[in-house]
């Protein structure tokens, strides 16, 4: 074999590895992407407790909670740009104040692009002591290419950032945030629209594993047909009769 052909080889073999090793990354990926859905079904089938006995517990997170206590309006930030169902805006997240004299940050829901200057009045929340109740979902943290947060406090912020929130708030905050699914008394206006969970499905991981194999299949029936080409294509040898004597 000649060096070009292995070298033609070694590099279809690299490929196809590649390709494989990509189709069981997404294999992974959907087996964790079930395990989470399993996670949210489990917690959020067990009963709504407080949030002040659950929030600090190491599977808090996507727990049912309750609380009772007074919104802090003064302290209100947008969170975005968001979509929601096809149109942009931002989340209002406002803390809570708890009984205890901590806080949990509450996720209200959504407003259109442009109420971005909180206290947002569209979207007041109810005055007075009020019953909130709702899903506790972990502090968000920056991407890799994620947009960078400035310091000092601010109303817009691109991340429900529990950290980063409690350094410019005067009282302690809980580790997660609840995402409000119901309060009473309820809402005075039709804004802020409620936000849910993302829906438990698996995701295009299965399909893109499929496209992967595929890839890798493709690539190798690929060098086969070119290998094949190429041995027709290649002259015979002539035969070249041997001196006379």
């Amino acid at each position: 074999m000649g060096v070009r052909r292995l070298l033609a080889a070694l590099g279809v073999a690299v490929l196809v590895a590649v390709f494989i090793g990509l189709g069981f990354w997404q294999l992974d990926r959907l087996d964790e992407k079930r395990a989470f859905n399993r996670t949210l079904l489990a917690r959020g089938a067990r009963p709504v407790e407080s949030v002040q006995q659950v929030a600090l517990e190491p599977d808090a997170a996507y727990r049912r909670v309750w609380a009772g206590g007074t919104y802090d309006t003064a302290h209100e930030f947008v969170v975005g740009p968001r979509s929601h169902r096809g149109l942009s805006g931002y989340h209002v997240v406002t803390p809570f104040r708890l009984d205890d004299g901590r806080a949990v940050v509450v996720d209200r829901g959504w407003v259109p692009l442009q109420l971005r200057d909180p206290p947002i009045r569209e979207a007041a929340p109810p005055s007075g002591s009020v019953r909130v109740e709702g899903v506790l979902v972990p502090s968000e943290t920056r991407k890799r290419f994620g947009p960078q947060e400035e310091e000092g406090p601010h109303q817009s912020l691109f991340r429900v950032d529990i950290p980063r929130l409690q350094d410019q708030l005067t009282y302690e905050v809980l580790p997660l945030y609840l995402l409000l699914e119901r309060e009473a008394p309820a809402q005075p206006g039709q804004l802020p629209s409620q936000v849910d969970l993302a829906p438990l499905d698996e995701g295009p991981h299965l399909a893109y594993a499929i496209q992967w194999f595929l890839f890798a299949a493709g690539a190798v029936v690929a060098a086969v047909v070119v290998a094949k080409r190429k041995g027709r294509s290649r002259p015979a040898a002539s035969v070249v009769d041997p001196p006379r004597s």
